[in-house]
């Protein structure tokens, strides 16, 4: 049996032992390091903008709003008018638990840092519904309306998106962790 050769996933050179631990040669390394240098700076400087503006938002709010009257709606002036809030709504929105509002500051942070993560499921409605064109229009519409794949991609396109959404931390530490181990073989030069 052949052994198989190991080749950077970049530019396709053959890797040597330590590039194939690392998956790319040294050339792509150096790229990849760079890549990942501005990836996390810019996803760190984002993260941190959209927690500054949450945190100054909840702040205008919180010192703007009154009460209609007692009891009853809160009154929330903005910039394009006043909206009525539900009171109970209201300070739930804005006043929560501490682990409510660390959750959801955790969750602006790391939303930067995610990626869309696409799942390939093979639905064969493409090629299904250029079939359908080459039938009868009345066998075709009953033929269309008892195909359920549609209903399949949106479920596949939902969960691709709730996966993308709580990719951010995971990806924050691997971004890290890739940085890290590129680098410190970078310095080594045990290419």
């Amino acid at each position: 049996m052949t052994e198989r050769k190991k080749i950077c996933r970049d530019c396709y050179k053959e890797l040597t032992e330590r590039g194939s631990r690392l998956g790319v040669c040294r050339n792509c390394a150096g790229k990849e390091v760079k890549k990942l240098r501005k990836r996390l700076i810019v996803s760190f400087l984002v993260g941190a903008a959209l927690v500054g503006s949450v945190l100054a938002f909840r702040n205008h709010i919180c010192s703007v709003y009154y009460f209609q009257k007692p009891g009853g709606d809160v009154v929330v002036p903005l910039f394009f008018g006043n909206v009525l809030v539900n009171d109970q709504f209201f300070f739930d929105m804005f006043y929560p638990s501490r682990t409510g509002g660390i959750l959801f500051l955790a969750i602006c942070f790391f939303a930067p840092f995610s990626s869309f993560i696409r799942i390939d499921y093979p639905t064969f409605r493409h090629q299904a519904e250029l079939d359908m064109l080459k039938m009868e229009p009345f066998t075709a519409k009953y033929a269309a309306s008892s195909n359920h794949q549609r209903q399949d991609d949106v479920g596949i396109f939902l969960v691709s998106c709730i996966l993308s959404a709580v990719s951010g931390p995971f990806l924050f530490v691997y971004r890290i962790y890739r940085l890290v181990r590129l680098s410190a073989a970078l310095k080594r030069g045990d290419w």
